[in-house]
C-alpha cells in the first residue's frame, strides 16, 4: 500500500520531504518508509512524493491522555536523540527561530492587542538568550494533527518537509500549545514533565518558547480550525480557540513577571 502526495507546479515541497523522510528513516525513526520522489513532474505532471502507508490515524481527543503523552514524549525524544553529524541540505535550512522579529505593530489575530503586546515585548527581550536545549533534529511540523495511533499507540509521525537542525524546546513547545488546546494546560505540562524525564534535562525558559508558539496561535491559529475539524474536533469554535489560547499566554506571562 502506497501513498502518493501531489502538490502545484513549481512546488519543492515534495524533495524536502524526501530529504527530511529518508533521514529520519535511516535514523529509525517511526515514520513511513520514502519510495520515490518526482520532483520535476515527469510522471505525474506536477512534483510528487511516493511512500508507504503507514498504519493509523490521528488522534486529536485523546481518552487515555496518560498514555497519549508518553507515547509522545518517547517518539520526540527519539526524534531529538538523533545524530546528526550527517545531517546535509534541506536539514542545514535555517530555522525560523533565527529568523524571528518584532513586529513594528501589533498584528490582529485571535488573542486580544493588549495581550498580543505583552507576548511581543516578552519575545523581543527574551527569545534571543532563552536556553534553548541544544541543536537538535526537528521534525519542524510536530502537531497533534501528523500523529498516526493504531490501538492506542503512536505508529507513526507523517509530513517531514520542514524538518530541520532546530531548538530543542522550540518543537515541545510546538506540540503543548496544540496539546493544551485540544486537551488543557495540565495535560500539555504532563508533556514537559515526561520528555524532561526521558531526556535527563529540565527546560529553565519554557514560557518564552511557548509564547512564541502561542503568538503563533494568534496570528494562524484559525487555520487550525479547518485541520482540526477534518480530524473529528467540530466541537472547537474560533471562540474557543481565542479564549484558550489568551489563557495559556496569560498563563506564560504570569510565570517570567518578577
Amino acid at each position: 500500500r502506497l501513498v502518493l502526495k501531489r502538490y502545484p507546479p513549481g512546488s519543492d515541497v515534495p524533495e524536502l520531504e524526501w530529504q527530511g523522510l529518508s533521514f529520519a528513516r535511516s535514523a529509525g525513526l517511526r515514520c513511513p518508509a520514502p519510495v520515490a520522489v518526482d520532483q520535476d513532474g515527469r510522471w505525474f505532471d506536477s512534483p510528487a512524493l511516493v511512500m508507504e502507508a503507514a498504519p493509523g490515524r490521528p488522534d486529536v481527543s485523546p481518552k487515555d491522555r496518560s498514555r497519549y503523552v508518553e507515547e509522545v514524549a518517547t517518539t520526540l525524544a527519539d526524534i531529538h536523540s538523533a545524530e546528526t553529524t550527517d545531517a546535509s541540505g534541506a536539514l542545514l535550512r535555517p530555522h525560523s527561530v533565527d529568523g524571528w522579529i518584532p513586529p513594528e505593530d501589533v498584528p490582529n489575530g485571535l488573542m486580544s492587542r493588549s495581550v498580543a503586546c505583552r507576548v511581543i515585548e516578552v519575545l523581543a527581550s527574551k527569545l534571543e538568550r532563552a536556553e534553548r536545549g541544544g541543536t537538535v533534529l526537528n521534525h519542524g511540523d510536530f502537531h497533534p494533527g501528523n500523529l498516526l495511533w493504531k490501538r492506542d499507540c503512536l505508529s507513526a509521525v507523517v509530513d517531514w518537509s520542514a524538518t530541520r537542525l532546530g531548538p530543542r524546546w522550540w518543537e515541545l513547545a510546538y506540540f503543548r500549545t496544540e496539546l493544551a488546546v485540544l486537551a488543557d494546560a495540565r495535560t500539555a505540562d504532563m508533556l514537559l514533565k515526561s520528555y524532561e524525564v526521558k531526556v535527563g534535562v529540565e527546560s529553565s525558559q519554557q514560557a518564552v518558547w511557548d509564547l512564541l508558539c502561542l503568538y503563533d496561535g494568534h496570528r494562524w491559529g484559525h487555520h487550525w480550525l479547518i485541520g482540526y475539524k477534518e480530524q473529528g474536533r467540530r466541537d472547537l469554535t474560533l471562540e474557543t480557540l481565542r479564549r484558550r489560547l489568551t489563557r495559556l499566554a496569560q498563563r506564560a506571562l504570569a510565570t517570567l513577571d518578577p
